[in-house]
């Protein structure tokens, strides 16, 4: 496996697991690597089960908890996104 498919199946995995733990404890984390970041929401909006992490700007962007679908379908890491590229 190259270094940038291994790089990017690690991130994928990390994304994963963090998404199942702000689902377990309602807590989500965000950031952009400016002031204040990274944050915790300490009431992250779990109804959705499409919700999930998506890195915003590129690989190494601002990570954000989102269930905005429409927008970041492409970006949002969830199980089912997983079993797709899989």
């Amino acid at each position: 496996m190259a270094e940038d498919e291994d790089k990017a199946a690690r991130r994928r995995a990390f994304m994963l697991e963090l998404r199942e733990l702000t689902i377990k404890h309602g807590i989500s984390i965000g950031g952009c690597g400016c002031c204040s970041s990274p944050y915790l929401d300490y009431e992250a909006d779990t109804s959705d089960e499409r919700a999930g992490y998506a890195l915003l700007e590129g690989d190494d962007g601002e990570l954000t908890w989102t269930f905005d679908w429409q927008r970041y379908s492409t970006r949002i890491v969830t199980p089912s996104t997983i079993r797709a590229a899989g």
